[in-house]
């Protein structure tokens, strides 16, 4: 007779076992989801480095190119100059690049130079002032780079020294390479300028 009645569904609820295998399966998922936040956050804070370095980089370069663009240089007036200087420090190209140039103060002598830090790092450091004057402003440009090369383009080859001393003019194109080291990999920038004053 109690065979068409149906009966009453338990109320007792789950059991512990039934509790602790849902809490270990949503742990293993949280625990999953956090791992892949983690790795991705990390992988986007290594990008965000990386392009902030190499932004960097190319706005010293654009700066650099516009600077050595405006050189000048006038054999009657010995204040004027473009002198380039080839050396390394550890193997590593570390360029001189000293000028005059036009600016809105007037005539100003402009240097990049690279410099050694401790631990084998190369700064890149520029130093401004009036042309007519030894002293003048020194700054930090960029730091932890691998290179500063300045070379004169020619048809045999590259040059890495000039000097308006001894050739009297400045050179047609300037090469100018920044070389940096983003996520243990090497980059090279390079710009090729032709100074507009000549």
């Amino acid at each position: 007779m109690n065979e068409g009645i149906l009966q009453p569904v338990s109320d007792r609820g789950f059991t512990l076992i039934e509790v602790l295998i849902a809490i270990a399966i949503a742990s293993i998922v949280a625990g999953a989801l956090l791992s892949i936040y983690v790795s991705v956050e990390k992988t986007l804070s290594a990008m965000e480095g990386r392009a902030l370095r190499l932004e960097e980089a190319r706005n010293l370069l654009d700066m650099l190119s516009r600077e050595v663009s405006s050189a000048y240089f006038n054999k009657d007036d010995k204040r004027t100059f473009f002198i380039i200087k080839d050396r390394d420090i550890y193997g590593r190209a570390a360029s001189i690049l000293s000028f005059t140039a036009f600016r809105e103060r007037g005539l100003m002598s402009i240097t990049y130079e690279v410099k050694e830090e401790g631990d084998k790092k190369l700064i890149l450091i520029k130093k401004e002032g009036p042309a007519f004057r030894e002293e003048g402003l020194e700054a930090e440009l960029i730091e932890d780079m691998e290179g500063f090369l300045v070379e004169i383009p020619r048809a045999e080859g590259f040059l890495r020294t000039w000097d308006t001393e001894l050739t009297g003019r400045l050179p047609e194109r300037i090469r100018i390479t920044l070389s940096m080291n983003i996520n243990q990999k090497r980059i090279d920038l390079t710009e090729t300028v032709i100074p507009r004053l000549q």
